[in-house]
């Protein structure tokens, strides 16, 4: 992703025109947005909502949270959203890298990453692995 932004000006953060040019109920759309091409975010945007209207354009979805996948052909939803959950799907196709959360740069240098990897059928993979090199390494 930051590949893309630096080598091609791709942006980090997206509306959803930017992925889906074709979906015209997209392009009025200021109320979600893509974290690359992969990561759709629905957040509550109105004080005291504990449900949000999501459109979900033409693709296969994950939820973050539950992992449960549907098929949209470009419908909305309501998502239950209480106060400490944020809508998150993940686009079918996507591999999404993630590192395990620590409270300081040094601590999460020693934190393993995973992929998800949501497939565009019925399943979601999860790979582990960690990076068997001392960060010292590419110092002079």
């Amino acid at each position: 992703m930051t590949y893309q932004a630096h080598e091609f000006g791709a942006t980090i953060v997206r509306p959803l025109f930017y992925e889906f040019p074709e979906d015209e109920n997209v392009i009025d759309n200021d109320r979600q947005f893509l974290i690359g091409d992969a990561i759709l975010v629905s957040p509550v945007l109105d004080e005291g909502q504990i449900t949000v209207t999501a459109y979900f354009p033409e693709a296969r979805w994950y939820n973050f949270y539950s992992f449960e996948q549907f098929s949209s052909a470009g419908e909305t939803q309501v998502l239950d959203a209480p106060i400490d959950v944020i809508p998150l799907h993940f686009r079918g196709g996507a591999i999404v890298p993630f590192q395990y959360t620590a409270l300081t740069t040094t601590e999460v240098k020693e934190n393993n990453y995973y992929l998800i990897v949501a497939l565009d059928g019925k399943f979601i993979y999860f790979i582990f692995f960690h990076f068997f090199f001392n960060i010292n390494h590419f110092e002079n």
